[in-house]
């Protein structure tokens, strides 16, 4: 199973038999090599790709490839990998077992959805305004886009973009990872990026349109892709950090409020992500919280104001995570790490005799006292004995601590 598909179906689940009367549960199962038996009577939703390497025909050859045709909730499609040249007995078997199925109606690969995707495409352009372009001018593009999607004065044209966007995103879904398909991400996330925009001002619940599930997925291993490849850039091309208060300033007066909250949640996750090693309990915290905030976007709990409201404190609290009045960031990721195992006002008493402790403070004098492995063991050492005293702790329980404390002051 691929790390997407895992995404896509978390709590996958498979049973399978060990021998006669033995069934046994199994999760996240990626691959299974059959024969006849689970090829024609196998019923498992999950399955979304069988590799055909044998002659298959008529009810057979139907019955084989149904098994990746049952519907799931974040299933777009079924695929077959034909090693053998099945599809040349296809149209017969679905003349004479297909009922209403018709063989235009089988996707049969990149090359025949590429023009779907595109004619999709040149529709959704042809939609919205032309007066800037899409990729370099993406932010007017967008709100351009904006004004045009007026559901109280256009809603008819708000439902043929929701709709058309609905056919382009299960397109390229079809498509990706194909490197055909590559040159359409970037429109993708501009059209999630304008659905977002929407988001909100839709009447009501029955035209309210939410990115679905699959998409939520696509779009944001696409953007994770972005982030990944340049994680100081945002969406909008530029240098953006969450730390700057001039750049998020930039960033709200150039951005609409989707691109706004995409580029936000994705430099706070960088963020989270660069942050752990030098200061793993309060970034653990704030990626556990942070965690819980998507999911209430995610269902529609919160409004997009209320979270970007959200991201801001979280952005602030990142700014203000050294205030701790301690000399360095290193000293505050310790005081940290105690403060999630004693009391704030003990912590704290640990962490200021710590770092005035002579000795201690003697072996960690030298500059480069992190690259010289054979002071490591003598400073573990000191602060072990350290804890026992200061926090109270038994030898082997301080032992592991201070372990724990050299780690992060390396890291720093």
């Amino acid at each position: 199973m691929t790390s997407f598909t895992a995404k896509l179906a978390p709590t996958a689940f498979i049973v399978i038999t060990l021998g006669f009367g033995t069934w046994v549960p199994y999760n996240d199962v990626g691959l299974i090599i059959v024969s006849d038996m689970l090829l024609t009577g196998w019923d498992a939703p999950i399955v979304g790709t069988m590799y055909l390497d044998k002659p298959l025909k008529e009810h057979t050859l139907l019955q084989a490839i149904a098994r990746v045709n049952r519907t799931l909730a974040v299933k777009n499609a079924g695929y077959i990998v034909d090693h053998h040249g099945i599809v040349e007995h296809l149209d017969h078997a679905l003349k004479i077992y297909g009922g209403e199925v018709k063989a235009a109606q089988v996707w049969e690969g990149v090359e025949s959805e590429l023009p779907k995707l595109q004619a999709t495409l040149d529709r959704i352009l042809k939609l919205l305004p032309r007066k800037h372009d899409p990729v370099s001018q993406r932010e007017d593009y967008k709100a351009d886009a904006e004004t045009l999607l007026d559901p109280a004065a256009r809603l008819d044209k708000v439902e043929d973009f929701l709709e058309l966007v609905k056919q382009f995103n299960r397109s390229i879904d079809r498509i990706l990872p194909d490197v055909r398909g590559v040159e359409f991400k970037l429109y993708f996330t501009l059209f999630a990026e304008i659905r977002l925009m929407l988001r909100d001002k839709l009447p009501g619940t029955a035209y309210r349109e939410r990115i679905t599930k699959l998409e939520s997925v696509l779009l944001q291993q696409l953007l994770d892709e972005y982030i990944s490849a340049s994680p100081a850039k945002s969406l909008l091309g530029k240098e953006v950090s969450i730390l700057d208060a001039s750049d998020m300033d930039r960033l709200k007066k150039l951005a609409s409020p989707g691109s706004q909250a995409l580029v936000m949640k994705n430099q706070l996750k960088h963020t989270i992500e660069t942050g752990r090693d030098k200061d793993p309990v309060f970034f653990d915290k704030l990626a556990e919280e942070l965690e819980k905030l998507l999911e209430e976007e995610k269902a529609g709990r919160i409004t997009q104001a209320k979270f970007l409201e959200q991201l801001d404190l979280f952005a602030q609290r990142i700014k203000e995570k050294d205030n701790t009045g301690f000399s360095s960031p290193a000293h505050s990721a310790a005081f940290h790490y105690l403060e999630s195992h004693l009391s704030s006002d003990v912590a704290r008493s640990v962490t200021t005799k710590l770092f005035q402790d002579a000795e201690l403070s003697h072996s960690m004098a030298s500059g480069n006292w992190k690259a010289m492995p054979d002071l490591h063991p003598e400073i573990k050492k000191r602060i072990s004995s350290l804890l026992v005293p200061l926090a109270g702790w038994q030898c082997t329980i301080a032992r592991d601590h201070a372990s724990r404390l050299l780690t992060i002051l390396l890291k720093n």
